[in-house]
């Protein structure tokens, strides 16, 4: 069994070394049990600014690729770059700005053992320990909710009521497991939405139809620290 871990930085990417730090954690004590490799895609925002992925670097203990694009091509475009030049088993789509935290990997592949499930995502916690997102739900009108996060009815005092495992209509693509064969099957992501945002939701909707679910797994929580959002960032959204 193989994992290609990928990121795709745009930008300075700041949070970029902490989550490498935290991957690498993760994954000292060799208990995943299986062969890991990370994929860093490197793009520049609109003032030519990078990610420094040599920060940090000597803490990986994982096989480590860099690909530099010399230009934006966007989230889509640069995920499926990473996945074509793969060729693991299964695909984690890691953030810049997560922090994993030990034993994150066992539950999502575990849940991919059932052939129905195409994407398996872990609870997303804001650095206090609430919940950012525990899935995503879809309206009719395509938008999307997170489910327990400060908008959710309840807001923080739903964290037990939703922390538990079940089929959602998407979860954010800050961190999904996939295998390789269904990320290919589907077309992977789509360069429609360039240069962000939407395609995960594209995607999870797209494995819907394919007859397959989206997967929400509660053993393992992960934090997203939300890097924080640029002019430019924000003019996206």
């Amino acid at each position: 069994m193989s994992v290609a871990c990928i990121t795709v930085t745009y930008g300075a990417a700041p949070d970029f070394a902490r989550m490498q730090a935290s991957l690498a954690r993760s994954m000292r004590d060799g208990s995943v049990g299986t062969e890991v490799a990370t994929s860093i895609v490197v793009q520049p925002d609109g003032f030519g600014c990078v990610a420094d992925t040599t920060e940090g670097a000597d803490t990986v203990r994982l096989e480590r690729r860099v690909i530099e694009t010399g230009e934006n091509l966007g989230f889509a475009a640069a995920n499926n770059l990473a996945v074509a030049e793969s060729s693991s088993e299964f695909i984690a789509f890691l953030n810049p700005d997560l922090e994993l935290t030990e034993g994150w990997l066992p539950p999502l592949l575990a849940a991919l053992e059932d052939p129905a499930v195409a994407i398996a995502a872990p609870v997303l916690l804001h650095t206090e320990g609430h919940i950012d997102e525990a899935g995503q739900v879809v309206f009719s009108d395509g938008g999307s909710l997170a489910i327990g996060g400060a908008d959710w009815p309840g807001g923080r005092g739903s964290y037990p009521t939703v922390m538990f495992d079940r089929d959602v209509d998407y979860a954010s693509a800050a961190c999904w497991v996939m295998r390789r064969s269904v990320f290919d099957e589907l077309g992977g992501f789509s360069t429609d939405y360039w240069p962000a945002y939407f395609e995960d939701n594209d995607l999870a909707q797209r494995a819907r139809q394919a007859g397959y679910v989206t997967r929400l797994v509660t053993a393992r929580p992960v934090i997203h620290h939300h890097e924080g959002a640029s002019a430019e960032r924000v003019s996206l959204a």
